[in-house]
């Protein structure tokens, strides 16, 4: 798994103030995309224990001023799943207090239930040019995050992992 960027404070991408974590790689492809510079898995530095105690390092440095940290990309459903897993673990122990986001294109029912456990909300959705949010690009929806097309949503983790638990009964 490579990073690519941080940005601090961000207001567009979550219900709150976003400590924002940009991953490269995405397999999608999507026709329109703003961030075709993040598709190539070879862009970026890779992960390392020295660059993740870095990024925790800054993210602590902004306590007190954020409410979330969001993971975006990219696609970070096509990286290495144990990689993610871990690194959200990490995040999770570490900010405990901080709401935990994240991006992707993938449908709410594709997500594994690994990353769900480690995450609040995570907007669902490919970017799909032809359907530009009807509001205008940009619509902000009922929970904070900017929603570019009208199929992109918005999921609270643990309820679509109660959802799962009903229908396997």
């Amino acid at each position: 798994m490579r990073y690519y960027s941080s940005a601090c404070p961000v207001l567009a991408s979550t219900n709150g103030v976003a400590y924002e974590i940009t991953i490269t790689g995405c397999r999608q492809n999507c026709p329109g995309c703003h961030a075709t510079h993040l598709h190539d898995f070879n862009e970026g530095k890779e992960i390392t224990p020295a660059l993740e105690d870095s990024i925790v390092d800054n993210i602590r440095s902004y306590l007190g001023r954020i409410d979330n940290i969001c993971i975006i990309g990219g696609e970070p459903l096509d990286q290495d799943i144990v990689k993610l897993e871990a690194f959200l673990r990490r995040l999770r122990s570490e900010f405990e207090d901080l709401g935990m986001w994240l991006y992707t294109s993938y449908e709410s029912k594709d997500i594994p239930d690994s990353i769900l456990k480690l995450t609040d909300y995570i907007k669902c959705g490919r970017y799909e040019e032809g359907l530009l949010h009807p509001l205008g690009e940009g619509f902000k929806s009922i929970h904070g995050p900017t929603l570019a097309t009208s199929n992109q949503y918005v999921v609270e983790s643990k309820q679509v992992l109660k959802l799962r638990r009903r229908s396997s009964v």
